[in-house]
C-alpha cells in the first residue's frame, strides 16, 4: 500500500518533535547546584582524682530538616541517645552533624534544596570528692564546606558553625565557615582545632560547658536552572509539535 507523502512527513515530523521533547525533559548531568557541610565534635575528658568528679556531657538533636525539588538530607549522630548523660572520664562523646543536597535541570524552571542539622550539647562537670580537683577538658572539631554550580544563573551556600562557651563566660570555640558559588563557581572549606581547658574545681563547685541550641549547625541550600541546551531542546519540540499539527489540519 502507498503512503501518503504529506501524511508520512508529518509523522516523521511528529516523531521528531516527541524525540526533542523527551531529550528536554531527559535529567540532566551538568546543570545541578549542589552543596554539603560536615560539622564533626569530640568532647572528652580527664580529672586528677576521677573518685567523687561527675563529668557529663548530654546531647540532643534539635532540628533535622530536608527540603526539596531535587534532592537533599539532614544527618545528625551522637555517643549516647537523646537526653542521655555520657560518662566522659570513661569515654569521648562525639557529635556529626551532616547536609547535603542537589537542584537543576528541570525543564519548567529552577529546582531547590535546603537542609540543616541543629544541635544542643550540655557539658557538666561537677566536684564531689571532697578535696579540689582539676579537670581537663579536651574539644576536637573538624569541619568541611562544598558549594558548587555548574551554569549561569544557579547558587549554592553551605555553612558549618560551632559556638562553645562555659558558665564562666569564657568562649572555648567559637568557629563559622562558609562559601557561597553562583553562575558556575566552585568552593570548598574546612577549618579544624584542638583545645585543652584546664578547670579547677574546689569541693563542690561545678561548671557548666554549653554548646546551646543552633551552636553545632550544618546547614545548606541551591537553586539549579535548566541548561540552556534542555531550554533550546524543549522550545524546538514545541514549535515543531505546533507546525506537525498545523499541516495535518491543512
Amino acid at each position: 500500500m502507498l503512503r501518503h507523502p504529506i501524511l508520512a512527513r508529518a509523522r516523521f515530523a511528529t516523531a521528531l518533535c516527541g524525540a526533542l521533547l523527551a531529550m528536554a525533559f531527559a535529567p540532566s548531568a551538568h546543570a545541578v547546584a549542589t552543596y554539603s557541610a560536615l560539622t564533626e565534635l569530640t568532647a572528652s575528658a580527664v580529672a586528677s582524682n576521677p573518685a567523687g568528679v561527675i563529668v557529663e556531657a548530654v546531647g540532643e538533636n534539635v532540628l533535622l530538616d530536608a527540603v526539596a525539588n531535587g534532592n537533599a538530607f539532614a544527618f545528625a549522630s551522637q555517643t549516647g541517645a537523646d537526653g542521655v548523660p555520657v560518662d566522659l572520664l570513661a569515654g569521648d562523646f562525639q557529635l556529626t552533624a551532616e547536609v547535603g543536597g542537589s537542584a537543576g535541570g528541570a525543564p519548567f524552571g529552577p529546582g531547590d534544596a535546603s537542609s540543616s542539622s541543629l544541635n544542643d550539647v550540655i557539658i557538666t562537670l561537677i566536684n564531689n570528692s571532697g578535696a579540689d580537683v582539676t579537670v581537663d577538658l579536651t574539644l576536637t572539631w573538624n569541619q568541611v564546606v562544598e558549594a558548587a554550580t555548574q551554569i549561569l544563573g544557579e547558587v549554592a551556600s553551605a555553612t558549618s558553625d560551632i559556638l562553645i562557651t562555659d558558665s564562666l563566660g569564657q568562649d572555648l570555640v567559637d568557629s563559622i565557615v562558609a562559601v557561597s558559588a553562583f553562575d558556575g563557581q566552585s568552593f570548598v572549606s574546612s577549618a579544624s582545632g584542638t583545645r585543652t581547658i584546664s578547670y579547677l574545681l574546689t569541693s563542690g563547685g561545678a561548671v557548666d560547658v554549653v554548646i546551646a541550641v543552633g551552636i553545632v549547625d550544618a546547614f545548606g541550600d541551591a537553586i539549579g536552572i535548566p541548561e540552556p541546551a534542555s531550554l533550546s531542546l524543549l522550545l524546538a519540540g514545541l514549535a515543531g509539535l505546533g507546525m506537525s499539527r498545523r499541516r495535518r489540519a491543512a
